[in-house]
């Protein structure tokens, strides 16, 4: 065999070997790394036009067997993308069927209890942003698909995550609207217990400040107007207890130190609720940064670190969330207990 012909008998063999390992390459846990493929499906490419001499018939088996794998790999590719649009259009069906629900309860949310639903359903509608099927039942992930991951491409991620914070800032408007009627109701309120104080009977008067304090309970006011109404009833309170005996004033004078210390437990609650409100506030604001972060990634490396940045932080509000509610089963127990 001459020079020339082991050369290109050697050559074909390199080109062989490349290709096989093109062909059994490039997988990570089942998945085929595509850019890997086609970065190395480049390189290849370039030695058949750089590796001379190659016989004509090991150039044209070798072409023909190179470009197979590739055509293959990329049909599996582009019906792997068309499965992972279905996918991300399911799931994202299901979000937003989530977050309308709880768009149209806090439109339609005429009390504290009706906004806390909107709230809860909204809080799920997060939950199901993440990857996967957390938080779904059985049922809908059936019926969503048994093999699909669960995963909603960037644009119906960043489309869902629009309308939540639409949907939150609804929950907000709402939340404000009814402070501001809660609070002209109870004012109102107080204000006639302050004029029956001094115009009518003292224990009537007594009566209408428990019955207000009882009505508050659980209702949604900012702290500056739970404070305002309160120094009103406890003004009512204090001049209805002057003009009865002292040994009735002292028993009442200790109930109510004990109920200002429970009120005082429970506006401190109800101010950590509203801080922690504010953090996820500022967590959503960092989520949205984190998101311009991945649409300008350099590299699919720093998106998916960007991507994890933002899952760490969808988790790190789900945990705050998951505070304010101890705080508010912490205020319901409270409440309980000035009920008796």
């Amino acid at each position: 065999m001459t020079m020339s012909n082991e050369e290109s008998k050697s050559n074909a063999s390199t080109l062989q070997r490349e290709i096989e390992r093109l062909k059994n390459g490039h997988w990570n846990m089942f998945k085929r790394q595509y850019r890997e493929f086609w970065d190395h499906a480049k390189e290849i490419s370039g030695m058949f036009k750089t590796l001379k001499p190659l016989l004509p018939e090991d150039r044209e088996r070798l072409w023909t067997e190179f470009n197979s794998i590739c055509e293959e790999v990329k049909t599996v590719s582009k019906r792997e993308s068309e499965s992972k649009r279905t996918d991300s259009k399911n799931k994202r069906d299901l979000v937003e069927s989530k977050i309308k629900e709880a768009y149209y309860q806090a439109k339609g949310a005429r009390t504290s209890s009706e906004l806390s639903e909107a709230k809860a359903l909204l809080s799920k509608a997060l939950d199901w942003m993440k990857n996967g099927w957390g938080g779904f039942n059985i049922s809908t992930q059936i019926v969503s698909s048994m093999f699909s991951e669960g995963k909603m491409l960037k644009v119906d991620s960043d489309a869902c995550w629009e309308q939540w914070k639409e949907a939150n800032e609804v929950i907000k408007s709402r939340r404000q609207e009814l402070c501001e009627t809660n609070y002209n109701h109870f004012r109102s309120k107080a204000s006639d217990s302050i004029n029956t104080t001094h115009y009518g009977d003292a224990r009537e008067a007594k009566s209408k400040v428990r019955d207000i304090q009882r009505e508050m309970k659980g209702t949604q006011m900012s702290k500056s107007q739970f404070q305002e109404i309160r120094g009103l009833l406890d003004d009512a309170w204090q001049k209805a207890n002057s003009r009865l005996q002292e040994a009735f004033r002292e028993g009442q004078r200790k109930h109510e130190e004990w109920l200002s210390r429970t009120q005082g437990h429970i506006e401190r609650w109800n101010d950590l609720i509203q801080k922690n409100e504010d953090v996820i506030s500022r967590i959503e604001e960092q989520i949205d940064r984190c998101r311009d972060m991945e649409r300008d990634a350099k590299s699919s490396e720093f998106a998916e670190t960007v991507r994890g940045w933002i899952e760490e932080k969808y988790s790190k509000i789900s945990d705050i969330r998951e505070t304010n509610r101890e705080l508010e089963e912490k205020i319901r127990s409270a409440n309980n207990k000035i009920r008796g």
